[in-house]
């Protein structure tokens, strides 16, 4: 009866000690880790106190009570290494065991390492309680090794197992095996399990390959990352295969594979391509029809190909140490296709037709067409009959009226050299096929809106052969013969054209046209009735249809009494709309091997009907690569908007020249309404001089778009680049003339502003240093001494010995009524004035060494032309020179060489031992005189108060 009480709460106990699952804890390696351990400690004793109110379990409680008295906690790793108990560490270098509170313990691991990574367990070993904590360490791979086996080099066909291991790295990390950087394997490294009982952190991975010569030089690549890496870590390795020769012969730079085609009567070099490792032997030998070329063992040969050589096969043989090895191409001679077929065939209506095109050329050719009366109807691939013939037929079994007209066989090849010299071939043959039938009445729209009192005007178009006679009948069965005109519209053609006058505008009904000839007859019915809505158009279908455009046709139908307007819509990869008053309309720049889906519905004055039917156009393939053809860069118009410049990226193509291509600019239309369907012309690219590395040709339209084009095939163009309309456009070039007339005038106005403003500036400073240069010379208050002085001291080189002041020899009068005035030459630069020998002029010596004297201590060497010298001096005033003679002039004086200055200065002072100062204005000029201590120059002295004095003219 106690039995079942103490299985619950043993199955309690055992719950409340179940295991939690273990934390994921990820660190790097070096970092301090800490797990914290929560035990349920509450829960036990509530588990103790249940079990104690169990009286027929007293000797179990007991038991339980002990256990539960003192907590034991263990930390473990891996459940087989005890880190500490409670908060004793075993290791206290590595860990830290902290008790936080009653039920919280902590553990510290210190810069933990790669083997760090473990279980480890927090248990309470008296409550059987626990906490699980997973730690990984992640470590990046690194110490890579790749080993082959068996190692390199190895022969072509060899099996060899690589293996990549990275000593040191968790988790596991992923490889990924690169052969020149191309991705050929992917996997998760496989553990590499060691002797000892500690976990292993080595992985592995495994590559084989079977090695061809193809892979000889490769680099192998072992990459190997894991959830630690930050950079990628790999190692390489160079493959070495051993091989014998393989060998390529080539043409232009281009290999052969297995023909080499030529244009008769031409020398043509060949090439013999080796690759073998190890290098293969010097001894190439050359083949002709397997026939040994004497004196040809080099990588090249030249050869004249001629029919009479009748070159068919050329071999290149050589060997190395591995082995032998050769290769061989057929050598053909091109010529263009040569045709024939029946010149005239007639057969009557019901028969059957069948066209034969003979075909002979070399090399083979590629596309046979059949054309009716120009437009295509068959193109058929060429099938062999020998190595050069082969025919081509075209059949009709039952010939119909249309059938008539001229048959063309139209042939290609390529002439092909495998270089630039490449063109494409055509030869054509016709035929005029003749079929009598009986007439057929091309008319379609069954309907004629009449308008009341008006004429009435309407046509009966006949095809017969031979040619049928035409009758109108009216709504009463009466003739209308006599209103109606015939016209040839060509051999088998006929329009009666049925002009009634307006009388008959009322007489609405059904009218007939019958047209008759042996063959038999044909009558066609129009109803003519009241204006109202149009019909849908007829016959609606897409041709030329090419992998960027097709042009799409139909019928008009009834028109309902006024002019149409046609609504065609476009949708699929590319949706839009476009009126037109035209039967035909031309979509262009669209995708290449695309959908598109076209319905169209006509527009009166009434209204409009309804739309026809959707019809759907696939685009053809793209016949060249997108990048062969190259790119239109830098367009842009000229600045009076009548031209187009644009330059040419460089032709990237062996198959196009410059000679195939043309250049075609069209005009796409602003208005809503198309008007015409003229096809843009194309402009041959060799046509048009070359200006700066530009092209340029001539338009009258903006919104221009232009794409390069094929000059035989001008459906295979480029896509089509927009031209920005940088300047706007204009019929004339007046407006910009105006602005560059008025440009120049502003220039031409501020400059002759600018040049007034200079010549303002040099009057004001010639007004300027006039005023300030006739300033009087003053005697200074001080009396014998001199002040103020500012003047410098001036050098004469390259003349006489006397600095010459001319005069015009005023008298005193005129010289106080100057007030002592100093006058300078405005014609001289800077105010320096004349030096002249010229006669009635005064001289001083400057103290300055003359060049021109032998004796430069002389005081004067000019005769002086007044006997008032002293007046001259105490008044300073020098006439301005009236520049006739220049310094070292040519004019002859008597020269007077005066002793001593003093005799002049001093002696007309009467003895005054001083002479007075004077100064000039502003400018500072002074005759000076000072002691020979102020002066380094070399002048007649004499001893004056004990002091030698010295004469010095300053300016």
């Amino acid at each position: 009866m106690h039995f079942i009480p103490l299985l619950i709460v043993v199955s309690q106990f055992y719950l409340s000690s179940q295991t939690n699952p273990a934390q994921i804890i990820k660190v790097h390696e070096n970092a301090n880790v800490t797990m914290t351990c929560r035990l349920n400690m509450r829960q036990n004793s509530e588990a103790r106190n249940s079990l104690a109110s169990v009286p027929s379990l007293s000797s179990f409680n007991k038991i339980f009570d002990n256990n539960l008295s003192g907590n034991i906690i263990l930390w473990y790793k891996d459940d087989t290494q005890v880190i500490g108990v409670n908060s004793i560490s075993n290791d206290p270098q590595k860990y830290l065991i902290y008790q936080e509170n009653y039920y919280t313990y902590q553990l510290i691991l210190f810069n933990v390492r790669l083997e760090s990574s473990g279980l480890y367990k927090c248990q309470n070993f008296t409550a059987k309680e626990e906490n699980l904590f997973q730690l990984h360490v992640l470590v990046p791979p690194s110490r890579l090794r790749l080993s082959p086996s068996p190692q390199m080099p190895v022969a072509d066909g060899t099996s060899v197992q690589f293996n990549c291991t990275s000593e040191r790295a968790y988790p596991i990390p992923t490889f990924e095996w690169y052969k020149n950087d191309q991705l050929i394997q992917r996997s998760i490294g496989i553990n590499n399990n060691n002797q000892t009982s500690s976990p292993s952190f080595s992985s592995s991975s495994i590559l084989t390959l079977l090695l061809s010569p193809v892979d000889h030089d490769q680099i192998l690549r072992c990459q190997v990352t894991n959830e630690a890496s930050v950079h990628d870590t790999n190692v390489e390795l160079k493959l070495d295969v051993l091989f014998k020769p393989i060998i390529n012969i080539s043409w232009n730079q281009k290999e052969l594979p297995t023909m080499l085609t030529v244009i008769e009567n031409t020398f043509e070099t060949i090439h013999c391509v080796i690759s073998a490792n190890p290098p293969a032997l010097a001894n190439i030998e050359w083949y002709k029809n397997d026939q040994l070329i004497r004196g040809e063992n080099q990588e090249q040969l030249k050869l004249n190909f001629t029919r009479l050589e009748n070159i068919q096969r050329l071999t290149c043989k050589t060997r190395n140490t591995v082995g032998q090895s050769e290769a061989s191409v057929n050598v053909d001679i091109l010529y263009k296709p040569k045709l024939s077929m029946i010149e005239h065939i007639t057969l009557n209506q019901g028969e059957k037709l069948v066209l034969r095109c003979l075909i002979d050329s070399n090399p083979f050719c590629h596309q046979i067409r059949w054309l009716h009366n120009q437009k295509e109807v068959l193109t058929q691939p060429c099938s062999l009959m020998n190595r050069t013939q082969t025919v081509s037929e075209y059949v009709i079994p039952h010939v119909y009226r249309i059938h008539s007209g001229k048959y063309t066989c139209e042939v290609k090849n390529w002439l092909n050299t495998g270089s630039n010299n490449r063109y494409e071939a055509t030869t054509a043959v016709s035929t005029d096929v003749r079929i009598q039938y009986a007439p057929f009445i091309l008319n379609s729209i069954k309907k004629l809106a009449v308008v009341e009192n008006q004429d009435i005007i309407t046509a009966c178009v006949v095809d017969a052969y031979p040619k049928a006679d035409i009758t109108w009948f009216g709504p009463s069965e009466q003739r209308l013969s006599s209103f109606a005109d015939e016209k040839m519209l060509n051999l088998t053609v006929i329009s009666s054209k049925l002009h009634l006058p307006p009388s008959y505008s009322t007489m609405l009904g059904t009218y007939r046209c019958i047209a008759k000839n042996q063959y038999g007859q044909h009558e066609f019915s129009m109803h003519f009735q009241r204006p109202g809505l149009p019909d849908p158009p007829t016959q609606l279908q897409a041709i030329n249809i090419t992998h960027a455009s097709f042009i799409l046709t139909w019928q008009a139908a009834y028109d309902g009494g006024s002019n149409l307007i046609y609504h065609i819509s476009l949708s699929g990869n590319r949706s839009e709309e476009r009126q037109t008053n035209l039967n035909s309309i031309r979509f262009t720049d669209l995708n290449e091997n695309s959908r598109y889906f076209v319905k169209i519905r006509s527009q009166n004055t009434l209204g409009f009907s309804d739309y026809s039917t959707s019809i759907v156009i696939s685009t053809t393939e793209y016949p060249f690569a997108p990048d062969e053809f190259p790119t239109i860069q830098r367009a842009y118009y000229t600045v009076d908007g009548r031209r187009i410049r644009f330059h040419l990226s460089e032709i990237r193509s062996p198959l196009i020249t410059k000679d195939q291509l043309c250049i075609q600019h069209y005009h796409i239309p602003s208005s809503t309404v198309e008007t015409t369907d003229e096809y843009p012309s194309c402009i041959p690219l060799n046509s048009l001089q070359p200006s700066n590395d530009e092209l340029e040709i001539t338009t009258e339209e903006n919104n221009v778009r232009l794409k390069l084009c094929l000059i035989n095939q001008t459906d295979i163009c480029s896509k089509s680049v927009s031209i920005p309309t940088g300047v706007g456009l204009s019929n004339d070039s007046s407006e910009l003339i105006l602005i560059l007339i008025g440009a120049i005038l502003g220039l031409c106005f501020v400059a002759a502003l600018i040049g007034l403003f200079v010549c303002i500036q040099q009057r004001r400073r010639q007004t300027k240093s006039k005023s300030g240069s006739t300033d009087t010379l003053k005697p200074n208050s001080n009396g014998n001494h001199i002040d103020n002085f500012h003047a410098t001291p001036v050098r004469v080189v390259d003349t006489n010995s006397c600095l010459y002041y001319p005069t015009q020899t005023p008298t005193m009068n005129e010289v106080r009524a100057h007030n002592s005035g100093l006058f300078y030459n405005p014609e001289l630069p800077n105010s320096i004035y004349t030096i002249q020998e010229k006669k009635n002029s005064m001289c001083f010596d400057s103290g300055m060494p003359s060049t021109t004297s032998d004796n430069s201590d002389s005081a004067c060497s000019q005769v002086l032309s007044s006997s008032d010298i002293d007046g001259h001096i105490a008044n300073g005033f020098y006439d301005r020179s009236d520049g006739e003679h220049l310094v070292n002039g040519r004019l002859s004086s008597k020269k007077v060489l005066l002793p001593d200055i003093h005799h002049l200065f001093l002696g007309k002072y009467n003895g005054v031992t001083d002479i007075p100062p004077y100064t000039v204005g502003e400018n500072h000029s002074t005759l000076r005189i000072s002691s020979e201590e102020e002066s380094g120059f070399s002048t007649p002295t004499k001893p004056h108060h004990g002091k030698k004095l010295v004469y010095e003219v300053v300016v």
